[in-house]
């Protein structure tokens, strides 16, 4: 029979190594936070002016359609967002339903002759100004290099327009 002493004694031992594999957790908790706020941080400083434009997940979208590799895993990611998120809907061409917002009304003509020139639909003109229309996802470079598009986003409803809203 084991003395008082020693069963407390015994206890302490077992709550310490406890104890102490909590904090190990802790800490590859936080050394894996760390990594993923510097791989963020090596990103966002790659991105180039032009597609600070893009909003969302645009920028995955427009990367991942300019690779020239057509493995399985990158064709696997890009149709991962075209059947997993809501807001990004394709029509039957493979175009991606986007909003262009404008530095001026008087750009508007001129955008919207880029936007066929480029294989895309223009759907709907506001006076704000911006312009709601439908693109290959290979040609969002062409819309970011221009200096009439302020910034390109993803349309709220998809391609129903009884819901259709801007974010």
């Amino acid at each position: 029979m084991l003395s008082i002493l020693t069963r407390m004694a015994i206890i302490l031992f077992l709550f310490m190594l406890t104890v102490n594999e909590a904090f190990t957790q802790i800490d590859s908790f936080q050394i894996n936070v760390n990594r993923n706020i510097e791989k963020k941080i090596l990103e966002k400083a790659a991105v180039t002016d032009e597609e600070n434009k893009l909003r969302g997940v645009l920028l995955n979208i427009l990367q991942l359609s300019e690779k020239s590799d057509t493995s399985l895993e990158s064709q696997t990611k890009l149709t991962h967002f075209f059947n997993n998120l809501k807001s990004l809907k394709n029509d039957s061409l493979g175009r991606i339903k986007v909003v262009l917002n404008l530095s001026s009304t008087n750009d508007t003509n001129s955008v919207k002759e880029m936007i066929e020139s480029i294989g895309g639909i223009v759907d709907k003109v506001g006076r704000i100004p911006f312009i709601i229309c439908r693109i290959p996802p290979k040609k969002l470079r062409n819309l970011i290099n221009s200096p009439f598009i302020r910034n390109i986003h993803l349309t709220g409803g998809g391609f129903s327009g009884s819901s259709e809203r801007i974010n």
